[in-house]
Order: C-alpha cells, then structure tokens, then sequence
C-alpha cells in the first residue's frame, strides 16, 4: 500500500512537470499538455487522486473526446466514436426502430448533441432501461483514448451538476481495465500488421450455428469484402469484444487476410 501511494504520489509530480497550468477569471485553473508526453491513463489516475472536478476535452486530428469527472469519479466520456456505438447496439437490441434513428442522427447532424443527451430529450425509453449500451458507448471512448499516441487535451476544474440518472465510476479501476484492453488491441494490430486489411470467409473447421451471436454477426459482415477496421467499427458491439471474437475467428481459419 505504501508503494502504490508513494507511485501515485511520484505520477502526480511527473504529471505537474508535464502540464502547463493556467490559471483563469473566476479562479478556474486549466490544465494542458501533451499525449505524446505523458500516457492518458497516469493523466486520468491523476484527476481522480485529486478528487477533481470538471471536463477534460482531448483532440487528435478531427477526433474530439470529452470526460466528465465529480469528485474524481468518471461520469460521463463522449465521442463522435462513441456515440455510434451506442447507436448501433440501440437499434441492433431493437431500443429503437429505423425512423427513431433518422431522427435522432438529424438532431445530432442539426444540433451537435451528444447520444445521450438526444436520448433524454425524446423520451422514448427510460435510460436506465440502456445503462449497459450507455457504458459500453463509454467504454468505446476510453478504448479510442488509450490507443491514441499523440495529441493535445486540456482540464478545466468546474462545478459539475449531480445527475442521479448517470452512474459514478471508480476512475482508476475503469482506466486500468480498459488500459489492459488497448495492449491487447494494440497486440492484435501488429499481429495482423494493418487494420486495413481485406478479410474473406473461409469454411470453418464446424458448423456455424455452434458459433456464438458475435461470431455470427463478424461472418455476416465478413462476407461483405469488409477490411478489419470496417468489421470492428461496423459490428454492434463494442470494439474489444470485437476484435477478441475476431480474433479467435482467425485462429480457427474461418476466417482469411488478404496478402499484405
């Protein structure tokens, strides 16, 4: 236990040398920096050591991602990403029907509302009712987060509002869990060399219908002449259990990669 204090103690003063502290009108302090110098994870264990609250905003390319901590727990993580995946486990799980999803796409096209917060104002279904996709939507954002290798994010300490419909999370045990995550993803990419590759169906070794609803759904699609990247982004789950389902479907030869 000492050590871990001592380490996160050590990750704080790293983190500080790092951050280009500013401080604001109406005695708000700013916190930016750059991914390339310090790992996302020791950023997001560092606003939690702290109890910290506010929004931290990080851009990469045209990639906009947002996390919203109170107390230092996670509440919220939105992305453009993450969003869909949302979207597409709502209306794969039937929560919504194909008219539902051209309004809530227009909305989101007219107005740049997050998923979540359109969801709220339609009122089509408590939102409890889809706490498992709202996590898997968050899950997917931290995914993206953790695998990025360069860009630039900034923290802005401010009152967040409780929210009694959003659940609080132990920021440094989902940040753990989906750091482990993105190596094993990070594993499978140099596996396969490229995300980009074309990949073909193959006659598996048994039947299909012993396969399970995710390894289903990745053939079907398969089947498309879809690259990796496609599949994943495309199939209604979130990205990890995607790519592990993938992944065994390649060791098993359903599965074929176009020559690299």
């Amino acid at each position: 236990m000492f050590r871990l204090r001592l380490r996160l103690l050590e990750l704080i003063f790293e983190l500080l040398l790092f951050l280009q502290p500013i401080r604001l009108m109406g005695g708000h302090m700013l916190f930016k920096g750059d991914l390339s110098k310090y790992h996302p994870v020791d950023a997001l264990m560092f606003l939690s050591h702290l109890n910290l609250n506010g929004v931290l905003s990080i851009a990469h390319n045209d990639c906009i991602i947002t996390l919203t901590f109170k107390d230092g727990m996670l509440q919220d993580a939105q992305s453009s990403k993450g969003d869909r995946k949302i979207i597409q486990c709502l209306r794969f799980r039937e929560f919504i029907t194909a008219s539902q999803l051209q309004r809530i796409q227009q909305i989101q096209s007219e107005t740049g509302m997050p998923v979540r917060q359109i969801l709220g104002k339609l009122n089509l279904f408590p939102l409890s009712n889809i706490e498992a996709i709202l996590q898997t939507g968050i899950q997917e954002v931290l995914l993206d987060l953790f695998l990025l290798e360069s860009g630039t994010f900034n923290f802005t300490d401010t009152l967040v509002e409780n929210d009694s419909l959003r659940k609080l999370l132990d920021t440094s045990k989902i940040s753990l869990q989906i750091s482990a995550q993105a190596d094993e993803f990070r594993d499978f990419i140099k596996s396969v060399m490229t995300l980009d590759r074309s990949v073909s169906v193959n006659q598996p070794g048994d039947d299909t219908d012993q396969l399970d609803s995710d390894a289903q759904i990745i053939l079907k699609l398969a089947a498309k002449n879809l690259t990796l990247r496609q599949i994943i982004e495309n199939t209604p789950f979130g990205s990890y259990t995607v790519m592990k389902s993938t992944q065994k479907l390649l060791a098993r030869g359903a599965l074929g990669l176009e020559a690299y």
